[in-house]
């Protein structure tokens, strides 16, 4: 398949290298009417400024659009990436923001929805509008998610500013089919083994494996069944428990004096008895030595 190119200038990052490419696909969706919008346009603002723009149309209606930044050498970041909505050569005023960096010899995804429930909305020029709501557009590169290839082609061109450079090829990860618009609290979708495969949007899970058009990563993960990850418990408190909470790391327990959660199992709570020989004070600390016992205090004396 032949992409189309946005300019002559456009530099293929194809070489072989010594080591992996710093890369950043840029992936365009939206849920938009097909009759409000006929393409879709990517702008970066790279490190030493001068905004880059790709236009991709759409007549064939097929979402999403693929944008691929190559950086060759330099800081990694931070970047600034737009991707906007646009109807006979104009943006109609639905776009999403983000603010992100490259991760050293990887190939990264940034995924830009283009809600429509962000027609109208407007936010302030530190926000971006994510599906209806004003948010900071800063995305952490621990945030995002490796590309390991999706179904569609590559057909904006971005020219190159001699600092960051585009692919301006197909991107070949294997084929599937994906529902669009994304099912509920999804982010994101990549193939594998020809099966469309659903990112969870933060604090959610599918966790009854069953993905739908009503039914996406339905499980909030702050729940007594589910905390921090599906089926991962936070009963109710135990003895010697001074705090049991739920939160997105997981399930916190704060232990009451002389007892800890030595077994890292929040079922059972705080179920070591820290003023015994073995755990003395602290998980797994034995009194050595002849003669040596551990007190009441938690404490080792002969």
């Amino acid at each position: 398949m032949t992409p189309l190119r946005a300019s002559a200038l456009l530099t293929l990052a194809l070489a072989c290298a010594p080591t992996d490419p710093t890369q950043l696909v840029v992936v365009v969706d939206s849920d938009l009417a097909s009759d409000a919008f006929d393409a879709v346009e990517v702008s970066v603002l790279g490190l030493e400024g001068g905004a880059q723009t790709a236009r991709a149309t759409i007549a064939d209606g097929a979402l999403p659009r693929y944008v691929v930044l190559e950086r060759r050498g330099g800081a990694l970041g931070p970047i600034d990436v737009e991707a906007r909505a646009v109807l006979d050569g104009a943006p109609i005023g639905i776009g999403r923001k983000a603010r992100t960096s490259f991760v050293r010899e990887r190939t990264m995804r940034l995924d830009l929805f283009l809600a429509a429930a962000c027609a109208g909305q407007t936010c302030d020029a530190t926000q971006t509008c994510e599906r209806g709501d004003c948010v900071s557009p800063d995305v952490a590169s621990e945030q995002l998610l490796p590309w390991t290839g999706l179904d569609g082609t590559n057909d904006g061109g971005m020219p190159d500013d001699g600092d960051v450079e585009v692919d301006g090829g197909d991107v070949d990860g294997g084929s599937c089919t994906c529902l669009s618009p994304l099912p509920p609290d999804t982010v994101g979708t990549r193939c594998e083994a020809g099966r469309c495969v659903y990112a969870c949007a933060p604090g959610v899970d599918d966790c009854d494996g069953r993905i739908d058009a009503v039914n996406g990563c339905e499980q909030a993960l702050d729940t007594r069944e589910h905390c921090g990850a599906c089926d991962a418990p936070c009963p109710a408190p135990t003895a010697f428990e001074v705090r049991r909470e739920c939160t997105p790391s997981g399930c916190v327990i704060e232990c009451a004096a002389l007892r800890d959660d030595c077994n890292d199992d929040p079922r059972d709570g705080c179920e070591t008895d820290l003023t015994q020989n073995g755990n003395c004070g602290m998980c797994g600390k034995t009194c050595e030595g002849a003669g040596n016992r551990c007190e009441p205090t938690g404490r080792c004396r002969r």
